[in-house]
């Protein structure tokens, strides 16, 4: 859509303000829904989820499409559709990409950041295929053709999902059962969480700054800015499968969240470039910037789905349907949240800042972040040493213990940081069966 809908928005009478939001509503409606579809996914299943979400979400593509007949004196109507429809998409990619995440570990439980790092690498295909064959679609057939192939693509990977995707993960919850209140109140997946959160911020806060920067410095055409942003997405898809293998061969993935974080924040000082370093802005330096920026990025998110079911797993929760439910919907939440601040944050950051101290604080935020993780690092470690875990940052198990009969804690009190050790449980048949993930992205 970013090639030619604004464009078309702006024919209809919309202003770009009221177009950003329509772009926008579709990460905020991910991250409200992500947890719900999370929670469902012990009751409907992972197969149904990604079928019905992504027959629901074609649908709503070439409904799209279709707006191109409202008239241009119809605006609020044409607004109105537009974000019925985006919200609409947005809830059937959210079940979709929800429960990819939960057949991931059910499929593949002892590689799960190797599996995340090739799926990241489809979503970095995506970004780099959609804005282009989106561009071309629209010059050669107009506005409704574009949409209209993406919207049949999806419609037939659906039979693939049903006959490929295990169908005998179907759980009843008990009463009682797990909850997202119980899994949020372990500290070191809040702060796993705020980890992606800040990765997703890096990523979009570019959207709405870095083509006007390009312009105004470089005075490089549509193509060439393309371009740029097409090595930054080629960077993230080459690393990511790279970063999650040594994510699966490592005990603790942690510092590779730290490197990250700390390679993002350089990267972003550079791009600025940070006017204290008193660096002048070269276009070789960009493209140096942006493909740290790519590979730093998938460096710091691709071993964090993976780390919070390890922690989950740690603090006593079962190894069950239940859980990566849960952990799918708050990874996918989290995503969202990062995905709808960037551009919201940048935007009103370079108005009132410029984009050299967009970066630089955006850089801030990185090492900040960074010394966070390092920290939670650091503290794990220290009990370990001692072999004390009674004195690790704790929650409540009393609450848990009353609410969760699926969950074991290592004492009648406490439930530490990141608990006591458990290996992770097999997965039953579903983890020989073949597997084939849909990745839907808005």
């Amino acid at each position: 859509m970013a090639p030619f809908f604004p464009q078309e928005a702006n024919n209809k009478g919309v202003s770009n303000f009221v177009s950003g939001w329509i772009f926008g509503v579709f990460a905020l409606t991910q991250f409200i829904s992500s947890p719900i579809f999370g929670k469902l996914i012990p009751v409907l299943g992972s197969r149904y989820l990604i079928a019905s979400g992504q027959f629901f979400s074609s649908g709503c593509i070439v409904l799209f499409g279709i707006l191109d007949y409202v008239e241009p004196q119809q605006e609020g109507i044409f607004v109105s559709l537009c974000f019925v429809l985006r919200i609409a998409m947005a809830i059937g990619c959210t079940a979709a990409s929800t429960a990819s995440f939960t057949v991931t570990a059910i499929c593949f439980p002892n590689s799960i950041s190797t599996v995340f790092g090739v799926l990241e690498t489809a979503t970095g295909l995506g970004m780099m295929l959609g804005p282009a064959l989106g561009g071309f679609l629209n010059e050669v057939g107009g506005y409704m053709l574009s949409f209209a192939v993406l919207g049949g693509i999806m419609l037939l990977t659906v039979p693939l999902n049903i006959l490929c995707i295990p169908a005998n993960d179907v759980r009843t919850p008990r009463s009682g059962t797990v909850s997202l209140r119980q899994i949020l109140k372990i500290p070191a997946v809040l702060i796993v969480s705020l980890g992606v959160i800040m990765a997703a911020i890096v990523w979009s806060i570019l959207d709405p700054t870095l083509s006007v920067f390009l312009s105004n410095d470089f005075q490089l055409n549509s193509i060439m800015m393309g371009l740029l942003f097409l090595l930054m997405s080629c960077a993230y898809a080459a690393s990511a499968p790279l970063w999650g293998r040594l994510a699966d061969s490592l005990n603790d993935s942690l510092p590779l969240m730290v490197g990250g974080f700390a390679l993002s924040a350089v990267g972003l000082m550079i791009l600025g470039p940070f006017p204290v370093l008193n660096l002048t802005s070269e276009l070789w330096l960009v493209i140096v910037s942006l493909i740290v920026l790519g590979a730093s990025v998938s460096l710091a998110l691709v071993p964090t789905f993976d780390k919070i079911l390890e922690i989950t797993e740690k603090a006593g929760f079962k190894d069950d349907l239940t859980v990566y439910g849960i952990v799918a919907g708050i990874w996918g939440a989290s995503y969202a949240l990062g995905d709808f601040a960037g551009p919201v944050i940048g935007g009103w950051l370079f108005d009132v800042q410029g984009f050299e101290w967009t970066m630089s604080y955006t850089a801030a935020a990185c090492g900040t972040m960074a010394i966070l993780i390092l920290g939670l690092i650091l503290y794990e470690r220290k009990f370990q040493r001692r072999g004390d875990e009674r004195d690790l940052l704790c929650i409540s198990s009393d609450s848990l213990s009353d609410e969760a009969p699926g969950v074991g804690t290592g004492s009648s009190e406490t439930t530490p940081l990141l608990g006591a050790e458990n290996d992770r449980a097999a997965t039953g048949n579903l983890t020989s069966e073949m597997c084939i993930i849909s990745e839907v992205l808005g």
